[in-house]
């Protein structure tokens, strides 16, 4: 079940893919809605998860809505994994279920020549989405992370020509780092959009201080000052899913690339997604271990 075997039947074996683009997208996500309440009882990792979400939301959610934000918390993680395994199949017709919201703030930072950086929340929502639903609208996309090497995501999300973005991978040496610094420099002169997810952490400087309904966190500096060094506008974007399962991709207004007027904006934002939206976080262990997220 965790390998959802019903959608790869679908979406990767050759004799099936014919059936799973003729399914609607909306069809698997009930599919999913129907199975999560067994995976939830039967599963020791979904038990797992679900106690986390209880005692990071202990304070601020009645016993009832805990346990609410917990069975959506494993709809949410299996759907995700859902619409990776079917992407090669179905990105062709993505816009019958990818909604997006606030493009004109992105095209306006397009036809002004200008890069911009599409900054989202690290481990929230479906953000893998964001940049490969604009990627199949004809934007330029880059995304850069700390995650598993380029190779490994290619297998993950499949290989063909709806796969019109770029990884870059910064997890390495100060040369390593170096390079892809170099990298991000020269995609934002093409006027391409840079996408970067920022972590929050338990300690941090005061000034990188957002207030939560779960408790205070910090974002990341060292991806603030990326930023403040890249000296490109900043798109805050957040993904999540309505109830038939459709991707809705929220693209902000523009922010100046300073780590004060991230905090303040995009935190404010983060924090208003995460109180609208917690079962869309895979965070909640880290919160109660106080790790970074």
């Amino acid at each position: 079940m965790t390998r959802v075997p019903l959608i790869r039947l679908c979406h990767r074996v050759p004799l099936f893919m014919l059936l799973g683009r003729a399914i609607p997208v909306d069809w698997y996500y009930h599919w999913i809605k129907s199975v999560a309440p067994l995976i939830g009882r039967f599963s020791r990792h979904a038990r797992e998860q679900q106690h986390y979400i209880r005692l990071a939301l202990a304070k601020s959610h009645s016993a009832e809505k805990q346990l609410d934000i917990a069975r959506g918390n494993l709809i949410y993680r299996k759907w995700r994994v859902c619409l990776q395994v079917a992407w090669p199949n179905v990105a062709a017709r993505s816009q019958q279920w990818v909604i997006l919201q606030g493009e004109e703030n992105l095209t306006r930072l397009a036809r002004a020549g200008k890069g911009a950086v599409l900054l989202c929340g690290h481990s929230f929502g479906f953000s893998g989405m964001a940049v490969r639903a604009l990627a199949q609208r004809g934007y330029e996309l880059v995304r850069a992370g700390a995650g598993r090497e380029p190779a490994r995501r290619r297998r993950a999300w499949g290989d063909g020509d709806f796969q019109r973005w770029q990884y870059l991978g910064y997890d390495g040496d100060y040369w390593q780092r170096f390079r892809v610094l170099k990298q991000m420099h020269e995609t934002l002169t093409r006027n391409a959009v840079l996408q970067l997810g920022i972590r929050g952490f338990p300690t941090g400087s005061p000034a990188d201080r957002v207030e939560c309904v779960f408790g205070p966190f910090f974002l990341d500096r060292k991806i603030l000052r990326l930023i403040e060094v890249l000296q490109v506008p900043v798109l805050p974007c957040f993904v999540v899913c309505d109830q038939t399962g459709r991707a809705i991709i929220k693209i902000f207004p523009e922010l100046a690339p300073s780590a004060k007027h991230i905090v303040a904006s995009f935190g404010s934002l983060y924090a208003d997604y995460l109180r609208d939206f917690p079962e869309h976080a895979n965070i909640w262990k880290r919160v109660v271990q106080q790790k970074e997220f």
